[in-house]
């Protein structure tokens, strides 16, 4: 934890960063650097109290749950279960904002838009390979469906740029 707190140090807090004066040199971290760490260093000391307090207030950060995620891997696992036992026994499941918040903290799919089904399929929309130019009976030796061509910029120019455009 040691190792992994001196690597997130603001930049010119560690004594390798050449400041020889600590006395008279001005700090090139800045003071939410700072704060920033010590809520990192904070989490890993007490890791369950930064949690509860954290959900609590709507303070608790990614950086933090990554960190207590790495170290206290154990427990992590069962503030997750936890919190997943919590809101399938709620009468009324907490609003959107917060099942995102904490689906996005904990890695819980919190609603089934969420879920790792739901998320692949709708990547694999967004990731779907360019129509290929190759052989296909549809278009007489090229392959897939052919692209369509919507010109939709053409709707929008103005009769300079039409005129430009011939």
């Amino acid at each position: 934890m040691i190792q992994f707190l001196a690597q997130h140090l603001p930049p010119g807090m560690s004594p390798q960063d050449g400041v020889l004066n600590t006395k008279w040199a001005k700090p090139s971290y800045s003071d939410a650097e700072m704060r920033d760490w010590q809520q990192l260093a904070a989490a890993l000391h007490d890791p369950l109290t930064t949690i509860e307090k954290g959900l609590k207030s709507g303070a608790l950060t990614s950086p933090e749950t990554d960190a207590i995620k790495q170290f206290y891997p154990k427990m992590f696992g069962e503030v997750v279960a936890s919190i997943n036992r919590e809101i399938s026994e709620m009468k009324d499941p907490p609003p959107r904002e917060k099942r995102l918040t904490l689906s996005t903290l904990f890695d819980i799919p919190t609603d089934e838009d969420l879920s790792p089904d739901v998320t692949s399929v709708l990547a694999s929309l967004y990731n779907t390979p360019a129509p290929s130019e190759g052989g296909g009976p549809s278009q007489g030796g090229r392959g897939g469906p052919k692209p369509m061509d919507l010109k939709i910029a053409s709707n929008f120019m103005t009769p300079s740029q039409a005129v430009e455009k011939d």
